[in-house]
């Protein structure tokens, strides 16, 4: 979960932004990770949080 950023607020809908998103993040180093396309976004300015939360995964097998 993505909290207190400043900045990137949704482009056609300023009331949103980025804060409170859960997004799929891809980590390239131990302080480096990507958050996916953010082109409909306003630009980053500062500060931030990210929170990492486990989302469970349903597994359905057919039965044998």
């Amino acid at each position: 979960m993505i909290n207190h950023v400043e900045g990137m607020k949704l482009k056609e809908d300023a009331t949103k932004s980025i804060n409170g998103a859960i997004r799929k993040v891809k980590v390239i180093n131990f302080k480096s990770f990507e958050i996916g396309d953010t082109r409909m976004f306003e630009p980053y300015v500062r500060n931030g949080t990210a929170k990492n939360i486990k989302t469970p995964v349903i597994v359905d097998f057919p039965p044998l």
